[in-house]
């Protein structure tokens, strides 16, 4: 009977199934309900790694296996999901842009390969760099594809209010921001700011956790998109 209930909810929302053997019967493990919602998207995703003196390297490489993870679950190319990483701190830094890697292996290889670069926390610079150079044909945007700003950080910028003017710049030009907050430091209200609304806001208490908003990034970065 719990099998036939859960094969039920699942088919009335149109997501896969994986049934599995075990000797205590059947189950139904559902690994990818998020994720598969996605495939067939087309969407040019910016990661934007806060790579503040804050964090140090090794708070910073959990930020490149998140990034990792989420484009694990995605097909990539250039009729699917395109990925670009910008890192920022003092400077901001585009390891590659959304056209450089249209190989998943290549992609998750570029993202382990991103550099840790100490300094403060240029939010607004960075968030202005992308939406200016980041989002354009040149750097690999498609003009049918919708853009999706994803911005990680553990502290406050440098200026909340230049912070703001830069994130509303992007709400105009129609990119989908979201903001993940990691540990007790960083402004609610700044991360609301950079966000398109709260509903695109992620809180998790340290780095070391990140995998535990994996599905919900994933399904929100999905969220009204054609497929």
């Amino acid at each position: 009977m719990r099998l036939f209930v859960a094969l039920y909810v699942l088919k009335l929302v149109h997501l896969p199934v994986r049934i599995k053997m075990t000797n205590r019967g059947y189950y139904a493990k559902v690994t990818t309900v998020f994720f598969s919602v996605c495939r067939g998207t087309q969407m040019d995703v910016v990661f934007l790694l806060d790579s503040s003196a804050s964090e140090g390297s090794s708070n910073f490489h959990h930020q490149l296996s998140f990034v990792q993870s989420f484009v694990r679950e995605f097909d990539i190319g250039p009729s699917n999901v395109q990925v670009s990483v910008v890192t920022f701190s003092t400077s901001v830094v585009e390891n590659f842009n959304l056209k450089r890697y249209h190989s998943k292996s290549d992609l998750l290889r570029a993202i382990g390969s991103v550099h840790y670069l100490a300094g403060n926390t240029h939010t607004d610079e960075a968030i202005q760099f992308v939406s200016q150079h980041s989002f354009t044909t040149l750097a690999g945007d498609r003009p049918k594809a919708p853009n999706v700003l994803v911005v990680m950080t553990d502290g406050n910028s440098r200026s909340t209010l230049d912070t703001k003017h830069a994130a509303d710049s992007a709400h105009r030009a129609g990119i989908k921001c979201f903001a993940i907050g990691i540990g007790s430091r960083v402004s609610t209200t700044e991360l609301e700011n950079i966000a398109s609304d709260h509903h695109h806001v992620f809180r998790v208490s340290s780095f070391s956790v990140l995998s535990r908003i994996q599905s919900d990034l994933a399904a929100k970065t999905c969220e009204g998109m054609p497929g």
